[in-house]
């Protein structure tokens, strides 16, 4: 497929990668804000009850000035404002986030709109300008899949509105990203899972994608592989710190690619689908993506084919099938009826898919389209 010859490129500032790296989080504080650094964290509980985060707290030690840790999947806009409430509070000047992709969203969108007046919901729906400054982040991962440690947008939720979209600002790219594979051992097998695959979306939409480029398409080619071959064992072996820390890699690699390239029609519609039927968004993808592959493999056979080749699975068809087939080992459902999808729905979903990453999918799906696919996904 063709890539832009032209582009630009938006990269946390400092990256770390490494089992025991969280262990450089304070130092990096110390040189972000100085010995005098006020820092405000946003942990997941999980991470929270875990020895790794309590040591990582242990850590901080005064240099952490406040905590928050409520955070709920798919962030509503309220518990932003309640964030930036606290960290107004406290006078903090730098924000720590360790968690999943709704505390990365949560954190960076809180440490820019900090800097601003109004409410996130003004911001989400563009009745403000994001401001032109942000406090510095440092952010680390607890799942191996969102990449939101690496990128310019969080995905939000304004259930006032009724919908789920995303705020993009390059402040928001963390100041430093630390991926320490370490957070992620023990992990359920369903998170595991859903974030992989959630990564493995990612990574894949960014080689076919419109936006991509020979910078992007290289670093998700890898990560592609990575996830392909280590996914499967994460998941069945959750213990295992070799397969956590490819997985993490792979994650990681992908968050640098699609934070540039964008994504595809997977993403585009796991959004409404998330939000509507109340779907975590990594298993809204999974379920999304034999899908989306079989519909892009008429325009993508070739790069599927690279990827195949990669994979040792064979052409680009072999290539979908082998996505498909460690779906259904993996146990991700075939479609969304039992979560409930009617078609009286089908309106809602067309009307809030036309996202970015729907128009940076390789072919296009008109709403005919759309709908012709949410019937197969009810069936």
């Amino acid at each position: 497929m063709k890539s832009l010859d032209s582009y630009s490129a938006y990269f946390p500032g400092c990256l770390m990668f490494g089992s025991g790296s969280r262990k450089e989080v304070p130092g990096l504080f110390d040189k972000l804000c100085g010995r005098g650094g006020r820092v405000f964290g946003v942990f997941s509980n999980s991470v929270l009850q875990s020895v790794r985060g309590r040591e990582l707290k242990e850590l901080m030690g005064g240099r952490l000035v406040g905590y928050y840790s409520s955070v709920p999947h798919d962030p509503p806009v309220e518990y932003v404002d309640e964030i930036i409430g606290r960290i107004r509070k406290t006078d903090a000047n730098a924000v720590l986030a360790v968690g999943g992709g709704s505390v990365m969203d949560s954190a960076k969108t809180a440490a820019l709109l900090t800097c601003g007046d109004g409410c996130t919901s003004d911001y989400l729906m563009g009745r403000l300008a994001v401001p032109t400054r942000s406090l510095p982040v440092v952010a680390l991962p607890s799942t191996a899949g969102t990449g939101a440690e690496m990128t310019k947008n969080a995905v939000l939720t304004d259930h006032q509105n009724n919908v789920k979209k995303s705020l993009r600002s390059p402040l928001m790219i963390p100041k430093a990203a630390v991926v320490d594979p370490e957070l992620t051992l023990g992990l359920p097998f369903a998170v595991t899972r859903d974030s992989g695959l959630d990564a493995l979306t990612q990574a894949i939409e960014s080689c076919v994608s419109t936006g991509a480029t020979r910078l992007t398409r290289a670093m998700a080619r890898e990560a592609v592989l990575l996830l392909m071959t280590y996914l499967e064992k994460a998941c069945r072996d959750g213990d295992n710190l070799e397969y956590r820390e490819r997985v993490a890699e792979g994650s990681m690699i992908c968050g640098l690619a699609f934070g540039q390239s964008g994504l595809g029609a997977v993403h585009g519609l796991a959004h409404p689908l998330g939000h509507l039927l109340g779907v975590p968004h990594g298993l809204a993808c999974a379920i999304l993506l034999p899908y989306i592959l079989e519909w892009n493999l008429p325009v993508a056979e070739d790069e599927f084919a690279i990827l195949g080749g990669m994979c040792g699975v064979g052409d680009g068809a072999a290539f979908v099938a082998a996505v498909e087939q460690l779906c259904r080992r993996l146990q991700v459902p075939e479609g969304f009826s039992g979560y409930g999808l009617k078609a009286d729905h089908y309106d809602y979903i067309i009307a809030n898919c036309r996202s970015g990453s729907m128009k940076a999918n390789p072919r296009a799906m008109t709403d005919d389209d759309v709908r012709e696919l949410l019937t197969r996904l009810n069936g």
